[in-house]
């Protein structure tokens, strides 16, 4: 079950940001959308350290 989930979020997570880059980046150079991507990607990985920071802090035991 847990593979399943692991998948379903791996796929919304490609499938928006690719819906998203080629609705929004016409006229954009490609250095640019790495620039936003690498950004997008480091606040990502912060933002879910911060989250599992605070889980870890909330569960007793």
């Amino acid at each position: 079950m847990k593979n399943r989930s692991l998948l379903q979020n791996l796929a919304v997570m490609i499938i928006f940001p690719a819906v998203g880059l080629m609705t929004f980046t016409e006229g954009v150079r490609t250095v640019q959308v790495l620039g936003l991507l690498a950004s997008g990607t480091v606040f990502g990985v912060f933002l879910s350290r911060l989250l599992m920071t605070l889980r870890n802090k909330q569960d007793p035991g």
